[in-house]
């Protein structure tokens, strides 16, 4: 679990790229289109993606586990923090892949969850700035 936000690690080329948005529509909310399986580390509900760094921002439902981790990490995280204003990075390596995520870029009517359901190599949460989640 890496971190994010006010004077913590940057991620890499996060600057370098000229941000599209896909917002998640209330249909895929509704549908629950929008809701990443961290496993042990929680559940996320996505609000947005920015397809071209790889990224999905929204809410993190932490479990007790992360949020310890979290604490270790010099996190101040209060029993009613929750949810946290959050990323999830995702990684592709397979070549495949790579090809069907350019072509949703190019496809004028993706939806957000498009992206979601392309096949992650890996994933990694940050904790974000709340001042960002607008």
């Amino acid at each position: 679990m890496k971190m994010n936000g006010n004077g913590n690690e940057m991620k890499e080329n996060e600057k370098e790229v000229r941000e599209m948005r896909i917002e998640f529509t209330d249909y895929e909310k509704e549908h629950r289109l929008n809701v990443i399986d961290l496993g042990d580390e929680g559940e996320f509900y996505g609000e947005y993606v920015v397809p071209e760094l790889r990224r999905v921002y929204g809410y993190w439902y932490a479990t007790e586990k992360a949020i310890d981790q979290l604490r270790e990490d010099g996190w101040e995280i209060e029993a009613d923090f929750l949810p946290i204003w959050a990323s999830v990075d995702y990684h592709i390596v397979n070549e495949r892949t790579e090809q069907r995520e350019k072509d949703l870029l190019n496809n004028e009517n993706v939806w957000a969850f498009h992206f979601l359901e392309l096949d992650w190599d890996s994933k990694e949460v940050y904790v974000e700035s709340q001042e960002d989640a607008e």
